[in-house]
């Protein structure tokens, strides 16, 4: 006996809207009951189908209120995503009108469900946060645990916007919860796409982690293409902040070819932002201004105040330092208009440290928002080396005043970065190579000169030295790569291409190479040397220290020190305290490495 196929309703909540599109709408097996029906305006609304789903809800006369309010609410929803919110209030009033003459408690549940999303998409998010706790009351009184997994969604997603990210990332956890044991195998998915979008936005994945996360996600069966596109959206932004942004280009194409569906409103303006964003970072202000440009535009037909905050925040990001002024009064005024979007505070900051921030922001919205934090820190002396520290060299050159470009940045010790217009990585050299770059950087350099600067050789003899020479320029070459970043041969003997900078060339390298040897003896007698890391948790263990007296103590730069701080933290030997200027680090108790004592 052949298994009975799933009922719509059933379908509808597993989150299988093709499936119902295409058993009641597009290829209808048999005659559809007027609440089968319903089911199947609703899922049309859920594919994007609104004239569709409008044209076979004004058919429905008969379906059961319930069904009705469930069609209007879900083709409710979808006008607001494509930012008509006037036809999105119109549904969603009468299926409050039916609550009122009805009494229905699963149309109770539509109603405030409704007016809470009226209010996420339109401003107002504490209010949302209210409305979806009146609606969870109510799907728990008629019983529907689909009710309580969206009111629980609605409200984890307001809780993030207001800043306070943990608790909105547990109301979605809770969510996803319910949705696996009640079978709604659609909605884990979709929460899961939040899960992800919101953990990579604040920072609590690992550019590595976020990557593998939506390549897994997009290998599941969703069939709510919203949550998915946004992922990708998400992804690209931040690939683009950790100097990946050929990468982030590439993703944007593809999201621009497949995903992005016209009359999708909501999306496309999100499509924009993230393009002003990625695109600024790889070419500058004057590239990403038509993003920004035509997102604004597409913002001018919609009052959806949250999308608002994401044009505003890209603008941050992509906007010349001439328009800093403009786009800091343009976050303060989307910040009121949607009812307390945490983020336009925090991307304020970054273009004017004296804006004021709530206490309820300053506590939730920087300390739970890793990224939004660095973002804010780009005028901070210390921003640089913060971007360093956490991987987010693609905004390296910004916080440094410089537009993308292609540059070799000397960092700290033998450390350098190399910026090849929106794709950044650092690489560690060897003290000679390291030192060949920063001659070759200076200008056109003979052999002679080469041999002079970097070896410290006074006279030229090519049989002892052009072996030598070859060698290092080859190495050199290898790491450097095939990019725009190269070494080239000159009438006169060596140079970097054409057009590359050396950011940090006038610094002074150590001469070591001018020591004397020690001995083999000398060498075999002495103790080994603690390494750096075993030295920083030493002084970690004697109590609480900032980064700048850490560094002085060391004598290494602050960068060095956050780095390896970083580390000696993930590894649960060292711990952080307090925030801002007030930032202290101390040792875990006992905390050792494990590889070699820690001196005393």
């Amino acid at each position: 006996m052949s298994e009975r196929a799933p009922d719509v309703s059933t379908l509808f909540a597993n989150g299988r809207y093709a499936d119902v599109v295409l058993r009641i709408v597009d290829a209808p097996v048999g005659a559809a009951t007027p609440a089968e029906s319903a089911h199947g305006a609703a899922a049309l609304a859920c594919v994007g189908r609104l004239d569709d789903a409008a044209a076979l809800l004004g058919t429905l006369r008969e379906a059961p209120v319930p069904a009705l309010a469930t069609a209007r609410f879900f083709l409710a929803v979808a006008h607001m995503r494509a930012g008509h919110l006037e036809r999105a209030k119109e549904l969603v009033v009468q299926v409050v009108r039916d609550a009122r003459e009805g009494g229905d408690p699963l149309v109770r549940f539509y109603a405030w469900q409704g007016l809470a999303c009226l209010r996420y998409f339109g401003g107002g998010l504490t209010r949302c946060a209210e409305l979806a706790r009146r609606a969870l009351d109510a799907a728990f009184r008629a019983g529907s645990a689909y009710g309580r997994v969206l009111a629980t969604d609605l409200r984890g997603h307001a809780f993030v916007h207001l800043g306070r990210v943990h608790a909105g990332i547990e109301l979605l956890r809770r969510a996803r919860g319910l949705a696996e044991v009640s079978g709604f195998a659609g909605h884990v998915a979709a929460i899961d796409h939040s899960l992800a979008i919101y953990q990579i936005r604040f920072g609590f994945l690992s550019v590595e982690e976020a990557v593998a996360r939506v390549d897994a996600l997009d290998a599941l069966d969703c069939q709510d293409s919203y949550s998915a596109h946004n992922a990708s959206i998400e992804l690209s932004v931040v690939l683009a902040f950790a100097g990946r942004g050929t990468d982030a280009w590439a993703l944007l194409s593809r999201v621009s070819k497949t995903f992005v569906p016209e009359g999708d409103h909501r999306l496309r303006v999100r499509f924009l932002a993230a393009a002003a964003q990625v695109a600024a970072l790889r070419e500058g202000s004057a590239a990403a201004r038509r993003y920004v440009d035509e997102a604004r535009r597409e913002l001018a037909h919609t009052p959806d105040r949250a999308l608002a905050v994401e044009v505003a925040c890209a603008r941050a990001i992509a906007a010349p330092p001439s328009d800093a002024s403009d786009v800091v009064a343009e976050l303060l005024r989307v910040y009121q208009e949607s009812g307390g979007v945490a983020r336009a505070l925090v991307h304020a900051r970054a273009l004017s440290p004296e804006v004021p921030v709530p206490a309820s922001v300053g506590l939730v919205g920087f300390e739970e928002d890793r990224v939004g934090s660095l973002i804010a820190s780009l005028g901070e002396r210390e921003g640089p080396l913060k971007l360093l520290a956490e991987g987010y060299y693609g905004l390296y050159p910004r916080s440094r005043g410089l537009a993308p470009g292609a540059r070799i940045h000397l960092l700290d010790g033998d450390r350098v970065l190399i910026e090849e217009r929106g794709d950044l990585r650092e690489i560690e050299l060897s003290h000679r190579l390291a030192a060949l770059l920063v001659a070759l950087g200076r200008g056109d350099r003979s052999k002679e000169e080469l041999l002079a600067e970097v070896w410290r050789i006074g006279r030229y003899d090519p049989e002892r030295h052009d072996a030598t020479l070859h060698t290092a320029l080859s190495r050199l070459r290898a790491v450097l790569g095939p990019g725009e970043i190269r070494i080239e041969s000159s009438a006169r003997g060596y140079r970097l291409a054409e057009g590359v900078e050396l950011v940090g060339g006038d610094r002074v390298l150590p001469e070591d190479d001018e020591l004397e040897e020690p001995s083999v003896d000398e060498l075999a007698s002495r103790p080994p040397e603690p390494s750096r890391e075993a030295r920083l948790l030493a002084l970690l263990a004697s109590g609480r220290w900032t980064t700048r007296e850490l560094a002085a103590s060391l004598a290494v730069s602050e960068m060095t020190v956050l780095r390896d701080l970083k580390k000696l933290v993930a590894s649960k030997l060292a711990r952080r305290r307090g925030r801002g200027r007030a930032t202290r680090y101390e040792a875990e108790p006992g905390a050792t490495l494990a590889s070699e004592e820690v001196p005393r």
